[in-house]
């Protein structure tokens, strides 16, 4: 009796610990995160790190202008190391999501409230104007051009862009996960979470330039359109497509890469519970 009592009690303080963990974990509501002085610090530096990146990306695609296999790779090499170096100097204070359908993504996947969510949002799109103003300012003037506006190559369909986009967004925001959540029980292998983060971009765009120019940012998108004033009948992929794969990532990694397996421990302990029962 005496033995079965014991069990029952590893049992639950196994189950303490666990609810503890919980409320470690617990995320703060968003009114508690807009009272948050840090919360503010958090938004300004997502506004600076996706101005510089949305600058970065109309300078490259403005001065590299074209489809020959050369200018593709720098373009890509350049907006990868532009993602991973702004996610190593902005990641430790705002996350440096840099994208809109980053941050819908992670709120799928339920890791940001949803006042982290809108302001974000907004705050990115804002940045991406004022860094393709930067960009246009910089750039001498017969150089302007569409500073890099979107649109899908000729003959690519609207559909077969949309899916690009989709995809191409999908792979980025796994990426984003994989690399920086602690909560699905993979091993940490001492891979550079923001070199992953850069590389995917960079095969993103290796990938979608050729198609779309691969947008996979609807911040990066509108900043450019907003500047020239060019909005191409389909700019709406570059927002669909992108926030679409954000949602399906958020989701899918939530409710199957998450599941952590029950360790050995735990098995060993369930079974003897229902023994001693």
């Amino acid at each position: 009796m005496a033995n079965k009592n014991r069990k029952v009690s590893t049992t639950e303080n196994l189950q303490h610990q666990e609810s503890n963990k919980d409320k470690d974990t617990t995320m703060p509501s968003s009114m508690e995160e807009i009272r948050d002085p840090f919360f503010w610090k958090a938004v300004f530096a997502e506004f600076f790190a996706t101005a510089l990146f949305v600058m970065n990306v109309t300078t490259v695609a403005t001065l590299s202008a074209g489809f020959q296999t050369e200018k593709i790779i720098v373009i890509s090499l350049a907006i990868g190391m532009s993602v991973s170096i702004l996610a190593q100097i902005f990641g430790p204070v705002c996350g440096a999501h840099l994208n809109p359908a980053v941050t819908v993504a992670l709120f799928a996947k339920g890791a940001i409230t949803f006042a982290r969510t809108c302001f974000y949002f907004i705050i990115q799109l804002i940045g991406a104007i004022v860094g393709s103003a930067i960009t246009y300012g910089l750039i001498p003037e017969e150089q302007h051009g569409a500073l890099g506006a979107l649109q899908p190559s000729p003959g690519v369909t609207q559909a077969q862009a949309f899916f690009v986009e989709m995809l191409l967004t999908v792979l980025l925001c796994l990426t984003v996960f994989s690399s920086t959540s602690t909560d699905h029980g993979r091993k940490d292998f001492g891979f550079s979470n923001a070199f992953a983060i850069g590389m995917s971009v960079t095969v993103s765009h290796l990938l979608g330039v050729p198609m779309t120019g691969s947008g996979i940012n609807p911040a990066r998108a509108l900043g450019p359109s907003v500047i020239t004033a060019t909005f191409h009948e389909s700019h709406w992929l570059y927002w669909i497509g992108p926030l679409v794969g954000g949602v399906f990532s958020g989701l899918f990694y939530r409710f199957v890469l998450s599941v952590e397996p029950p360790s050995q421990e735990t098995k060993d302990i369930k079974l003897k519970t229902v023994s001693a029962a």
